[in-house]
């Protein structure tokens, strides 16, 4: 059988974008190499703004809802801010990622499991995607495969060049009750990871704690991992029951090419993640919508409707993420003036980054404020560039 459509890789903007299509009534066939459910190592903190963005309701998988983000510097709270609405909504990503699989398949999807993508051949409109189970012809291909994407690759283009290393673990107390002080908040701590941060988000029998960082080695990233869950008391309290690294793309470039005649990428594999918070499931959502929209236009007027993918997403996601790698050199590469700064200004940033991960305001939107914010951060924000 031919599909108008395979995405390789199914999480949150392969899912998203199988769901979208399917509705519009292509033939797409959404490729996973692993066997769902399965564990993928992630915060799990749906924004507000991603959310918002799904086009349908996920309450059944949502683990806690975050309405306090506290930051400390080292082990300090320097400040707390607290929302009416939901910021974060935390899930794990086995149920999460099932949850729009099996949504994607209700529209009409096909799904095939533990089928992992190995080449790509033919011409536009005329393909046969190789996989470990047998060939498939299509249309068109999708890599939704993450920040080392094969299909990437296939198609000829760049893989995200800039990446943060992270190390997450999933920590469970041998006393439950000690999960009760970390309801209903987020932590985030500066200072015990160089070029990075430590987050703490609650989930409903345990906590996802992990260390994020711009270096370029993983080598003393579990270190530093460990060295936060000791200076924050968890000490023996605790049991690690999972403990991965992974990749986090960021600042891929506004001229970067997405796509070509034979398919296009999304979700890790654009590289669009957020530089500061490296939240990229509400940027693989947007971009889900942008390809849909794109896709829908080749499948009807030809391969060459492809090439407004990359212009769509330069105009829009990258020149956003632009202004947060700004943002993000002066966070994470001077430490000591970004802590005066949260110290200082703490509250008042804070207030404006929510009203980014609640979607009301972009970065750009931000830059500019801060710009006029006082005579300290414009002189920053132009060191920055």
């Amino acid at each position: 059988m031919g599909y108008d459509v395979v995405i390789v890789g199914a999480g949150p903007a392969g899912a998203v974008l199988a769901y979208l299509l399917a509705k519009a009534g292509a033939q797409v066939l959404l490729l996973e190499k692993k066997v769902f459910p399965r564990y993928k190592a992630c915060g799990g903190g749906l924004t507000k703004r991603a959310l918002d963005s799904l086009p349908f309701e996920i309450a059944d998988v949502i683990e806690e809802r975050v309405h306090t983000v506290r930051a400390f510097i080292q082990n300090e709270c320097a400040f707390e801010i607290s929302v009416q609405e939901p910021v974060i909504s935390m899930v794990m990503r086995d149920r999460f990622d099932h949850f729009l699989v099996k949504k994607s398949v209700e529209a009409g999807a096909h799904f095939q499991e533990g089928a992992a993508f190995k080449q790509l051949d033919g011409v536009p409109e005329m393909l046969r995607v190789g996989t470990s189970i047998g060939p498939v012809e299509t249309r068109f291909i999708v890599g939704a495969d993450g920040v080392n994407s094969r299909v990437a690759k296939a198609l000829g283009l760049p893989r995200p060049n800039n990446v943060m290393n992270a190390v997450e673990a999933e920590v469970y107390f041998r006393e439950p009750a000690r999960l009760e002080a970390f309801r209903d908040s987020a932590r985030f701590c500066f200072g015990p990871v160089p070029q990075g941060y430590a987050w703490v988000f609650p989930k409903k029998d345990h906590l996802s704690i992990g260390v994020v960082s711009r270096a370029k080695s993983l080598k003393h990233l579990r270190r530093n991992l460990f060295s936060y869950l000791e200076a924050g008391g968890f000490g023996s309290s605790i049991e690690i029951r999972a403990l991965k690294p992974h990749l986090v793309p960021y600042a891929p470039g506004k001229k970067r090419a997405l796509a070509t005649g034979k398919g296009l990428v999304v979700g890790d594999a654009t590289g669009f993640v957020d530089p500061i918070t490296g939240e990229g499931i509400s940027y693989a959502i947007r971009g889900a919508q942008v390809a849909s929209r794109i896709l829908q236009g080749a499948l009807k007027d030809g391969c060459h409707r492809l090439e407004d993918y990359t212009r769509v997403l330069g105009e829009d996601i990258a020149k956003d993420l632009s202004c947060a790698r700004r943002f993000a050199g002066i966070l994470y590469g001077f430490s000591n003036l970004s802590a005066r700064i949260i110290r200082a200004h703490g509250m008042r940033l804070a207030a404006l980054q929510m009203e980014v991960v609640c979607g009301r305001m972009s970065y750009r939107e931000l830059y500019r404020k801060l710009l006029h914010f006082n005579r300290v951060l414009p002189l920053l924000l132009s060191f920055s560039k």
